[in-house]
């Protein structure tokens, strides 16, 4: 986790709102830990906009979802 005073300073960097940045973030976290936990043995698969920007490495903003089809 980063803490509040570094996710201001990657939104002002970024030209994002705080609340684009921190959404980002979470959802970054949350599917870097679904890719940890084996979730892709499991049949799921991640895809639209918001995956592909993150699977990419950017934290450019994207949508406010992300998709997923399990088996």
């Amino acid at each position: 986790m980063i803490t509040t005073a570094e996710l201001h300073r990657v939104a002002e960097k970024e030209g994002l709102r705080f609340d684009q940045a921190e959404k980002d973030y979470v959802i970054l976290w949350l599917l870097s830990g679904l890719a940890r936990s084996g979730a892709k043995d499991h049949g799921w698969v991640f895809k639209g906009g918001t995956c592909l920007l993150s699977v990419c490495g950017s934290i450019i903003h994207g949508g406010e979802e992300f998709s997923i089809r399990v088996g």
